[in-house]
């Protein structure tokens, strides 16, 4: 008989740097915002495949994606920097929380903001079937690997609200970091193998740091 054999194979390799920083001096009567904002929406990895063989041949299959992100978003007072935000009227920026679609959703505040917000959605899906008269074997595997860093600091160096004349009562200093990465992995295999021999494996392999 005559084997056959088929592959699939998806790679999604994705990288992202946003950074927001002051560095110098601000003074402001009214209020600062620093914010780095990162919404990438859906990274959609595909693989599929079929193998049919006839006769007494096997049929063999393997579907695979590979997804990799490295994504940073930073939002600092950096090192010896001098912040004066008085809080004498507000403004508006991200506020921490993120819409269904990942959006960063917007608030007024008073004073000093630094804020950092990261959102992303992969979906990764590797199936397939094979089959023959004899022996049919097949195997999926999606593979994620994440590295996400999300901050938002104030370096020990620096200075912030350090004098204060004139400064608002409502005035406020706050740092918000949050990070929301959604994955939905599918795997699915069929094997089929008329005189009793099959083999279908699904895995599903994920790592984030």
């Amino acid at each position: 008989g005559v084997a056959a054999a088929a592959g699939a194979a998806s790679v999604i390799n994705e990288t992202s740097v946003v950074t927001a920083s002051v560095d110098g001096g601000v003074n402001a009567a009214g209020s600062v915002g620093i914010s780095a904002t990162r919404a990438t929406g859906e990274m959609d990895a595909l693989a599929g495949n079929l193998a049919a063989a006839l006769g007494s041949g096997a049929g063999f299959g393997v579907s695979t994606t590979n997804t990799t992100t490295n994504d940073t978003v930073d939002a600092a007072v950096g090192p010896y920097a001098s912040i004066t935000a008085a809080g004498g009227t507000s403004a508006v920026g991200p506020n921490g929380q993120l819409a269904g679609n990942g959006t960063p959703l917007t608030s007024s505040f008073t004073g000093l903001s630094v804020a950092a917000v990261s959102s992303a959605s992969i979906s990764p899906v590797a199936a397939g079937g094979a089959g023959s008269l004899y022996f049919g074997g097949q195997g999926s595997v999606p593979v994620t690997n994440l590295t996400e860093n999300t901050t938002g600091e104030i370096d020990n160096s620096a200075s912030v609200n350090q004098n204060n004349t004139g400064a608002s009562a409502l005035q406020n200093v706050q740092v918000l970091a949050t990070d929301r990465t959604t994955v939905n992995s599918t795997a699915g295999s069929v094997a089929a193998g008329a005189a009793g021999g099959r083999d279908a494996r699904s895995i599903v392999w994920f790592a984030m740091r």
